[in-house]
């Protein structure tokens, strides 16, 4: 390829805006700046500053080891932003939420942060993962030991088996009003989008 030409091993799909960006690192920066940070111009800018949410969704096919290291690819982007930023503003932290691990394992991921003797295998087994995830850890284990070596703190987003097993059963009015709180359902259009995924 010749000198002035980027490539991409892909798109980056903007849910909100319903927009394909091409997966170059402009674009991974613009994100950070504009969704995460909120109110960095950059040079793709048109001079207006972004209100942010401060969350980002970064999806992946499980058992793809190129999504985990686009993901690991942001995270390290972002903590370097996040550091240039520090420099001069406010100091500000993120965190990372991982479908992988049940919300129940956050006494094992923060032992895995804050204890240097707690290793990855210890993590794998006390969380049971080969039941509980099943796929590939070792897919996740560079981002785990980024996080570790980065003190970012993990959270497991995903539901536990019972829970899931409960609203399989009776519906959404099994699971607690505490963590439904702020969760809109009743959203027509995600509801239509969610049947078409699957099947239904």
């Amino acid at each position: 390829p010749t000198p002035h030409r980027v490539q991409t091993s892909g798109i980056l799909w903007h849910s909100a805006k319903q927009q394909a960006f091409p997966a170059i690192p402009a674009t991974l920066n613009q994100i950070i700046h504009s969704e995460w940070l909120g109110s960095t111009k950059t040079e793709q800018d048109d001079g207006c500053q972004e209100t942010s949410s401060g969350i980002v969704c970064i999806s992946e096919r499980h058992d793809d080891f190129e999504h985990h290291s686009v993901q690991l690819k942001c995270l390290q982007s972002l903590n370097s932003a996040l550091n240039q930023k520090n420099a001069a503003d406010r100091p500000q932290h993120f965190s990372v939420g991982m479908e992988c691990f049940q919300r129940g394992h956050q006494q094992y991921l923060d032992r895995f942060l804050a204890d240097t003797s707690y290793k990855l295998n210890y993590l794998k087994q006390d969380t049971k993962w080969d039941t509980t995830w099943g796929y590939d850890f070792l897919h996740y284990a560079p981002i785990l030991l980024f996080c570790k070596m980065k003190g970012v703190r993990i959270f497991g987003i995903h539901p536990t088996d019972e829970a899931i097993a409960s609203v399989r059963v009776h519906g959404v009015s099994a699971v607690p009003k505490s963590i439904l709180q702020g969760v809109t359902t009743n959203d027509a259009s995600h509801f239509e989008q969610f049947k078409r995924i699957h099947h239904f």
